[in-house]
C-alpha cells in the first residue's frame, strides 16, 4: 500500500490527541472525517488514537507523537484472501518543527496497528445494513 503524508496544523493535531502518555482514546468520527489524508471516510466505523506530544515512539520507521487506527467497513471483502468485513488502517503523526504546520500525518499503513489489517471475529451486527 502506498503511504502518503500531509501537513497538519496544531489545532488539527490537538483534535486527535485526547490524552498524553500514550493512552488509547476513541476519536469522534466527525473529527476523523475532517482529518486530511484519511481514506474511505464514508465507511468509517470508528477510530482510536494514542500519543504524547512530548514523547515520541518508533512507529512505521519514524519517531511518532501519535498513532491512530481507523476501522472501516469493507463492503466487498475478498473472502478467498482471508479478508473480513472490517479493514484497519494505521496512521502516524510526526513533528515537522515548523511554526505553520508543526505536524505531519502519514499512512495508511497495514502494519503496527493494534490489530491485524484484516481482523477476524469482529462482530458488526448493528453496523450492517
Amino acid at each position: 500500500m502506498s503511504n502518503k503524508n500531509q501537513l497538519l496544523t496544531k489545532s488539527q493535531f490537538d483534535e486527535l490527541l485526547k490524552s498524553d502518555k500514550w493512552k488509547i482514546e476513541e476519536i469522534d468520527p466527525t473529527i476523523i472525517k475532517a482529518t486530511p489524508l484519511i481514506q474511505r471516510k464514508h465507511q468509517i466505523l470508528g477510530a482510536f488514537a494514542s500519543g504524547d506530544a512530548n514523547a515520541t515512539r518508533p512507529l512505521n520507521g519514524h519517531q511518532a507523537v501519535l498513532g491512530m487506527d481507523v476501522l472501516v467497513y469493507e463492503e466487498r471483502p475478498w473472502r478467498n484472501k482471508g479478508e473480513e468485513d472490517v479493514n484497519v488502517y494505521h496512521y502516524i503523526i510526526t513533528q515537522t518543527f515548523r511554526v505553520d504546520f508543526p505536524y505531519r500525518i502519514q499512512g495508511p499503513y497495514r502494519t503496527e496497528a493494534l490489530v491485524d489489517h484484516w481482523p477476524s471475529g469482529l462482530p458488526l451486527g448493528p453496523y450492517q445494513n
